[in-house]
């Protein structure tokens, strides 16, 4: 299966996310809509709220440990940001698989279509019933493909005649 294009994924296949077992969750579909999102400079923010929370906790009126609930919060959002990195990466490489094991499969099924194709003009023509399922598989992508021609020619007519018409 290597080539130039194709190879190998030499990546890690397994991810252990059970640190996160506690953290991850699952929300109903659009009831992340209006959830506060990290801004732009957040390293900046978070320097300054290390920097001057534990002084300024009680003047505040915030509990003196809020900084360390803000350093575990980032904690865990970098061990997410981590595995979603992971996660995406082996989803492409899934999607690349899943489209070079589908164009392999559909070459060994134009094989075989060519092979009763051949045997039918050749030797047996009663081999195409056989495989009228495949064959009619096989041949989707060509009717449609005549399809699109034939009805664009039919709009090249239509616009023909009507500039012509036009230019009268």
């Amino acid at each position: 299966m290597a080539s130039s294009i194709v190879q190998p994924y030499k990546g890690a296949l397994v991810l252990d996310i059970q640190h996160l077992s506690n953290v991850v969750v699952d929300v109903v579909p659009g009831a992340t809509r209006g959830l506060r999102r990290e801004k732009e400079g957040w390293a900046r923010v978070d320097k300054e709220l290390s920097t001057n929370v534990p002084f300024q906790a009680e003047l505040l009126g915030v509990a003196p440990d809020i900084y360390a609930r803000v350093e575990r919060l980032t904690e865990q959002l970098g061990s997410v940001r981590e595995a979603q990195l992971f996660v995406s990466k082996l989803a492409q490489v899934l999607d690349e698989t899943e489209i070079v094991l589908e164009d392999e499969r559909e070459g060994v099924v134009a094989t075989v279509v060519d092979a009763a194709r051949r045997t039918a003009k050749r030797k047996d023509p009663t081999v195409l019933a056989a495989f009228e399922q495949t064959i009619r598989y096989h041949g989707q992508v060509a009717l449609r493909a005549a399809k699109t021609r034939r009805r664009n020619a039919e709009g090249t007519e239509e616009e023909s005649e009507s500039q012509a018409d036009a230019a009268e």
